[in-house]
């Protein structure tokens, strides 16, 4: 299952409401290889397309492909604010370290 911090569950409702997109959730999709192993992407979206299963955590809903799903169980998806990298969401997985436990790959 994947994990959404309470910081990250906070930032997203508050961008949805923003937007007018209270209903829509997270999508987690395979974005290829990297040089730290395998990148994944974060998007936003109203429903789960076909192919996919739908989690909950925080009240917050994440699609998953179900391709990666095991793979990324026990991961975590976070906030973080840092004043040199910037805002945004990231996927810290457990059994990643070094340059690409972020899921983004290296930067």
């Amino acid at each position: 299952m994947i994990q959404v911090t309470e910081t990250a569950a906070r930032e997203l409702k508050d961008l949805l409401v923003k937007e007018g997109k209270s209903e829509y959730g997270l999508r987690i999709s395979y974005g290829g290889m990297g040089c730290g192993g395998p990148q994944y992407t974060i998007s936003l979206d109203e429903n789960p397309t076909k192919g996919e299963d739908v989690q909950e955590s925080n009240g917050v809903k994440v699609f998953v492909e179900k391709n990666v799903e095991m793979a990324l169980d026990g991961a975590e998806i976070d906030f973080v604010d840092d004043p040199m990298f910037g805002k945004g969401f990231t996927i810290k997985h457990p059994s990643l370290t070094g340059c690409g436990s972020c899921g983004g790959g290296c930067g």
